[in-house]
């Protein structure tokens, strides 16, 4: 009779065990989401700030709107190899097809789905850079800033599904 109590109880401690362990991965699977967005965010923003310092070091290129993207450019060829360009607007050019080029392949690679948009203006006597990166975030919800609620997402997107993450930021050059 006490084998019988003690198999019962090992069995009852087993299960609930086996709650608590279902409750810490189910609360770990919860933190997973908002983790990852923060992730993503961060490496948006990080994309985008190194465009704007490309595009800072190159007025010339600027000026000739070769940092301009429309939403959904793909990344342009790479150049191929070739002489030195003797024409000042032609290289700042070139600089700026490349580092197009490198921008969107890197948001490519490291955001899900990305798309972007840059535009430049002037505001104020500051030439000013806006840009866009949107990539897919299906752990963000509609109480986590969904793009839908922001104002963060190119007016372009149209209506955004709510998976969609936007970034928008302002650089002066």
């Amino acid at each position: 009779m006490g084998g019988g109590a003690a198999l019962v109880e090992v069995i009852v401690a087993l299960l609930l065990l086996g709650a608590a362990g279902l409750g810490v991965s189910a609360a770990a699977s919860r933190a997973y989401g908002p983790l990852q967005s923060t992730q993503q965010r961060g490496t948006a923003l990080l994309l985008l700030q190194d465009y704007a310092e490309r595009a800072r070091l190159n007025p010339r290129g600027v000026a000739g709107g070769g940092y301009a993207i429309a939403l959904g450019d793909t990344p342009p060829a790479a150049p191929s190899p070739g002489p030195d360009v003797a024409d000042d607007g032609l290289a700042a050019n070139a600089v700026a097809v490349e580092d197009r080029r490198a921008f969107l392949a890197a948001a490519a690679a490291r955001l899900p789905m990305a798309q972007a948009q840059a535009r430049t203006a002037e505001q104020d006597g500051v030439r000013m850079l806006q840009l866009w990166l949107v990539w897919w975030n299906p752990g963000q919800g509609a109480t986590e800033g969904a793009a839908t609620a922001s104002p963060q997402c190119p007016a372009e997107l149209g209506e955004p599904a709510p998976e969609h993450a936007c970034l928008n930021v302002r650089f002066a050059l």
